[in-house]
């Protein structure tokens, strides 16, 4: 009940389109390769002082595929919130 007054009174305060959003990734087919691992990232952000979203996919690709996608999950929306307008 908690959640939903929190999330009443963010949609009465901040003016957006969006009210709900929901991501989701798999694994590319690769015969060859039986144990693949999904190497896509996601990133949801929204930060209500600056009134914005953020939905990305970070497809990752080749060896080091998975690592790269995480670096960049883990402090790409924090730079583009925090960056000058």
């Amino acid at each position: 009940k908690e959640a939903e007054e929190v999330q009443a009174k963010y949609h009465t305060t901040v003016r957006c389109a969006v009210t709900e959003y929901s991501g989701v990734s798999k694994k590319g087919h690769a015969p060859y390769n039986p144990r693949k691992k999904n190497q896509d990232a996601l990133i949801m952000a929204d930060d209500p002082a600056t009134n914005t979203l953020i939905l990305c996919v970070l497809d990752g690709h080749g060896e080091h595929g998975d690592g790269v996608s995480a670096v960049f999950r883990d402090a790409l929306a924090a730079e583009m919130i925090k960056h000058p307008s």
